[in-house]
């Protein structure tokens, strides 16, 4: 049954129509059964109501099926075609049942509860000379369809079997004979293909056919796989002997038949690159908004290369290189909220470094570099889930940090950059705001044969790129124009109702104010404690004092940082008589204004006790470690210098010391007799009141020094003379030749 009786009442009979299983109708007749019947079969699910699907062809105008269906003739024809086969069936078959439906029109009652209809088709199929399951079949395909005149299109569309193939009815049809063969020169036209042979050269198609490679080639690669006689020798190499030409595939069948496999791919497709196809000719009907429903749900992290060579922070002469930089957008609003620029390469600790970047309060990060900001240019945002590629968090180390703090990761399959569209464009416009402003300027690429590298021209320090970086990234969070990420946004129409400026600040401001937030509860301790690199701290009376992480299980300290702070204390870290051990700490390389210590009672910051402003300020562990590592490079340079030096100071030392030695023993020997001990250790404060005396009357005139006074009496040669006196060795080996020259100079003063 296909419709339910029309217009039926409970005391009456409706009709169900019979299908036909003939090739011509698939409606006898309209049966009358009793409407409890029907409602009792309705009730146990015997029968169903059904909605018949309309015909392919209903939706389409009269003018569009001419178009897509012309009109085509031949001499052949007994009859010219006064329209489209299709409107022509049609119209014949409406004009068939035209007074049928009139008079179901006006009485259906009439129609469906007596036997009226019955024979009014009786009389019209006389009348025409058709057969009365014609006007059945069309007449049932007008109600039950209910697409009026259309109900009668035939479904062409659907004819033959979609997605199936053909299997030929005889084997020896090959098509034209080609003229080798109507010649005599060979036994047959071709082969025909089995399904193995079909499914051999789809392999061959989808193995064979590669890069650098034709059809042509690929061809012959498949013949000589599996249409093959043997082997034969060539220049001492065993290669395949194909079979005859009429033995195996054409070309022309292998470029048919290779690509028909359920999952073959074009010529085109194959010769691309890799994943070339999945980027720029693959179906892309998704956003990058499908799925989100606030900011927060996800972030879409990403890392590349700084398009700027810097400079050490010690001297502009020594070229560093290029950064490694890693942006981290907010998935609804495209705002950038975290960013990593630094000199280490692109890792897990990295990248958790950009996520807590972007989890925490930025107007201390931004104002470090001399850029004043508000929370709402840069927010603080905490995901639910990251979109990475497989490289700076695929560890197992990054995805049990992430997930402690609630983050879920989603990889990005390789080669598939344009999942991580927002990120990438992103990237773009901060090369251009930046990277391309400044001396030494990389290009984005490696340098050509013939141009001066990037190393030459730099000039800037990190402290003065990431100055110049976060101003960017504001001006692209605040300025940039997002009309057309705007146009695509799919709370467009809200927005633009409330007024919302097209940039991507105020974009996430208004999704914050109409509670469009999927961003999990956040703690920034928890965060720190998650996600900041860990390093080792060796602890000391005077303070904590960070490990370098280059040296191993060697315990060198990271100079010039020192760190303390009120968990320390109430440890006695700092407490005399302490021996000194290794504790493990949190560190931003990038920030060493203070580290994080975790213990049984949470997270604790120890602040830089440095003195060093310019370091604290503007300097990085890399920057610390490199010059600590010039110091060692110095300290052994020098060591030749300074060992010489050394040896100079303790020989001198010596030499003296046995020289001395030598005239205390002589003066004792001069005397005769045996110097006691304490003749050596007696009168010593008498000795030190005559010593005394004697170095003050020496040295005081050394200090005094006479000056030249206009008028003076003396002259510069008798002044010269007497200094000249004063300081002979001679007149200082005797008390009593110092006296005579103490008496002169003493003259010498009273005159001036």
């Amino acid at each position: 049954p296909k419709t339910p009786a029309k217009g039926a009442s409970s005391r009456h009979c409706g009709h169900l129509s019979t299908p036909n299983h003939g090739r011509r109708s698939f409606v006898q007749t309209f049966l009358r059964r009793e409407l409890s019947l029907v409602e009792s079969a309705l009730a146990s699910g015997a029968i169903v109501i059904t909605r018949p699907a309309p015909p392919p062809l209903a939706h389409l105008s009269d003018d569009a099926i001419r178009e897509r269906y012309p009109r085509r003739t031949s001499e052949t024809k007994r009859r010219e075609r006064s329209d489209c086969a299709l409107l022509q069936t049609r119209d014949r078959e409406w004009a068939w049942i035209k007074p049928l439906l009139e008079y179901v029109e006006a009485a259906p009652a009439d129609a469906f509860e007596t036997v009226v209809l019955t024979g009014m088709i009786q009389e019209r199929s006389a009348e025409i000379g058709r057969q009365p399951r014609d006007l059945y079949n069309a007449l049932h395909r007008v109600l039950a369809l209910a697409c009026g005149k259309n109900s009668l299109l035939p479904a062409t569309p659907k004819c033959g079997g979609a997605g199936k193939q053909r299997e030929p009815q005889k084997s020896d049809r090959l098509g034209r004979k080609n003229g080798a063969f109507l010649d005599g020169l060979i036994p047959s036209p071709g082969i025909h293909l089995s399904e193995i042979d079909k499914q051999r050269l789809a392999l061959g198609w989808s193995a064979f056919l590669k890069e650098g490679r034709s059809v042509q080639e690929a061809w012959l690669l498949t013949c000589g796989a599996w249409w093959a006689d043997g082997a034969h020798i060539v220049d001492g190499q065993e290669l395949p002997r194909l079979l005859p030409a009429h033995m195996r595939p054409t070309l022309a069948q292998f470029r048919y038949w290779g690509p028909r496999d359920e999952c073959g791919k074009s010529a085109f497709e194959l010769l691309l690159r890799q994943s070339e196809w999945e980027k720029r000719y693959r179906p892309k009907l998704g956003t990058v908004f499908d799925g989100l429903v606030g900011v927060g749900q996800m972030g879409i992290l990403d890392a590349t290369s700084t398009d700027q060579a810097i400079v050490s922070l010690t001297s502009r002469l020594k070229a560093l290189g290029a950064c490694h930089r890693i942006m981290v957008h907010e998935g609804m609003s495209d705002v950038i909220c975290g960013v990593y620029c630094g000199l280490e390469a692109p890792s897990g600790r990295t990248a958790q470094m950009a996520v807590l970047n972007a989890a925490m309060n930025k107007v201390g990060y931004f104002g470090r570099f001399g850029v004043a900001i508000t929370n709402e240019q840069v927010p603080a945002v905490q995901f639910r889930k990251l979109l990475a590629d497989n490289g700076e968090l695929r560890n197992k180390g990054s995805i049990h940090a992430m997930t402690s703090v609630n983050s879920a990761i989603e990889f990005v399959e390789r080669r598939r950059s344009e999942r991580k569209g927002p990120v990438e464009g992103g990237h773009h416009s901060i090369h251009r705001l930046v990277d391309n402003k400044g001396d030494g300027w990389t290009h984005g690429r490696q340098r050509e044969r013939g141009e001066n590298h990037s190393a030459i021209a730099a000039c800037w320090t990190w402290f003065e790129y990431m100055r110049e970086l976060l101003r960017a990234i504001v001006y692209y969070n605040c300025h940039h124009d997002a009309t057309d990420f705007m146009s695509r946004h799919p709370f467009r129409t809200e927005m633009r109702r409330d007024g919302v400026a097209p940039n991507r600040a105020a974009i996430y401001a208004w999704c914050v104010k109409n509670n469009r937030i999927s961003s999990p509860a956040m703690d920034i301790d928890l965060l720190r404690a998650k996600l900041l690199p860990e390093m080792n701290a060796v602890v000391r009376q005077n303070g904590v004092f960070l490990l370098r992480p280059d040296r191993g299980l060697k315990n060198e300290v990271v100079l010039g940082h020192r760190f303390s702070g009120p968990r320390a204390m109430e440890l006695n870290w700092h407490r005399g008589g302490v021996k000194s051990f290794v504790v493990k700490v949190r560190v931003d390389p990038d920030n060493l204004e203070r580290i994080w210590y975790l213990d049984e009672l949470g997270i604790h910051p120890l602040t830089n006790l440095s003195n060093d402003i310019l370091l604290l300020r503007e300097g990085t562990m890399h920057d610390s470690l490199a010059m600590q590592d010039e110091q060692n490079v110095a300290r052994i340079v020098d060591k030749s210098v300074q060992d010489q030096a050394a040896s100079d100071l303790l020989f001198g030392i010596l030499d003296v010391n046995l020289r001395a030695r030598a005239a205390k023993r002589d003066e004792i020997n001069s005397l005769g007799r045996k110097v006691t001990k304490t003749e050596l250790r007696s009168n010593i404060s008498e000795n030190r009141a005559e010593e005394a005396g004697l170095i003050g009357k020496l040295i005081d005139p050394i200090d005094r020094a006479p000056r030249l006074v206009p008028g003076n009496e003396l002259t510069e040669a008798k002044q010269e003379a007497d200094r000249g006196t004063l300081l002979s060795t001679e007149n200082v080996t005797t008390v009593g030749k110092v006296d005579t020259a103490l008496s002169a100079f003493r003259r010498a003063r009273a005159q001036r």
